[in-house]
């Protein structure tokens, strides 16, 4: 009942073999307490089995119940890091438009060129709020590499001539960033 306790006892999480590793770590990134939610993220990278445990994690960006869960996904699958890249740009065309914009926030916040290239292709999605993220979010393609940062510029240059005010709003801090 103790959140404390349980922030702890979510550290050895780690040390847990097979599939019951991801199913804690879904229970712990769901807690009531946003201090096991955050150990449960930073724990998220050294479990075993990564595939299914990134798996979990992309689902959990569908999760419309529990909002803490779908927010600690996200910072657990940027806590993976390149690992949760692959998985999270093939959910894509799966994904809702609120789970597109947490994947999107995924990609951001992982230096990583595939990323960055699914970014771009998300500046001209269906939804508004998905395609301002991916333009803030491409203000960190120079982490990712010069070829990254170079496409990125192009594309936010490129959405400048969008009639969407916000859009235009985050391409340019973005490129200001770049």
């Amino acid at each position: 009942a103790e959140p404390e306790a349980r922030r702890v006892a979510v550290r050895q999480i780690a040390k847990v073999r097979g599939h019951e590793a991801a199913e804690l770590l879904l229970h712990a990134l769901g807690d009531d307490d946003w201090r096991v939610r955050k150990e449960a993220a930073n724990v998220a990278p050294l479990l075993e089995r990564r595939e299914e445990v990134v798996a979990s994690l992309v689902a959990a960006l569908s999760e419309t119940v529990n909002i803490g869960l779908r927010n600690a996904a996200v910072e657990a699958l940027i806590a993976i890091g390149s690992e949760a890249v692959g998985a999270t740009v093939e959910s894509l065309p799966r994904l809702d438009a609120d789970a597109r914009k947490l994947a999107v926030e995924v990609l951001g916040g992982v230096p990583d060129a595939r990323g960055m290239a699914a970014l771009m292709r998300a500046l001209d999605d269906e939804d508004a709020n998905v395609r301002v993220a991916a333009a803030e979010a491409l203000g960190n393609a120079a982490l990712a590499g010069e070829e990254s940062r170079d496409n990125a510029t192009r594309a936010l240059v490129a959405s400048l001539a969008t009639r969407d005010t916000f859009l235009k709003i985050a391409a340019l801090d973005s490129l200001a960033r770049l």
